[in-house]
C-alpha cells in the first residue's frame, strides 16, 4: 500500500498527521510510476507554458500594452515556479494557492484581450463606434490588428 502523508493543525492548535491511501486498485510499482510520469511528463508542458506566456509578455510591452505585459510576465512566472515545485516534489502546501492565483491571472488577461478585440472590432470598417473613432486607413487597421495578439 502507498500512503501519502500531511501535517495539518486540528482545531486544538496541535499538528496531526492525516494519511491518505492510493486505491487497491494500484500496486505500489504501479502508483510511483504514475507518479514519477505525470512529474516528469508534465514539465515540459509547464515550461511551453511559461515561453507562451513570456514571448506573448515582450510583444505586448513592445507594443505599448504595459499592465497586460505585466500580467503575462507574472504568469510566466508563477507558471515556472509551480512547475519547479510539481517536479522537485518540494514545498507542495503553495501548490493549491499558486494554481488559484495562475488561474485568476489568466482570466485577468482574457478579459484585457477581451476589451482589446471590443475596441478593434468597434473601430473598424463595419464596426458600431462613430464614424470619427473609425480608423482613417488599411495600414493603422492592420497595426492595430497585430497589436491585438492575433
Amino acid at each position: 500500500m502507498h500512503w501519502t502523508r500531511c501535517l495539518v493543525k486540528n482545531t486544538e492548535n496541535k499538528w496531526v498527521k492525516l494519511e491518505f491511501r492510493l486505491p487497491q486498485l494500484l500496486s505500489k510499482e504501479t502508483a510511483e510510476s504514475l507518479q514519477f510520469a505525470g512529474r516528469w511528463l508534465a514539465a515540459p508542458a509547464a515550461f511551453i507554458g511559461v515561453a507562451y506566456d513570456l514571448f506573448n509578455g515582450i510583444d505586448q510591452w513592445k507594443e505599448g500594452h504595459v499592465v497586460l505585459a505585466s500580467l503575462y510576465f507574472s504568469s510566466a512566472a508563477i507558471g515556472a515556479v509551480l512547475a519547479v515545485i510539481i517536479t522537485l516534489n518540494v514545498l507542495t502546501s503553495l501548490i493549491l494557492p499558486l494554481t488559484l492565483l495562475l488561474i485568476a491571472v489568466g482570466l485577468l488577461i482574457i478579459w484585457l484581450k477581451e476589451r482589446e478585440l471590443k475596441e478593434f472590432l468597434g473601430r473598424s470598417y463595419f464596426g458600431t463606434n462613430k464614424k470619427k473613432d473609425h480608423y482613417t486607413s488599411i495600414a493603422e487597421e492592420q497595426k492595430a490588428y497585430n497589436g491585438l495578439g492575433a
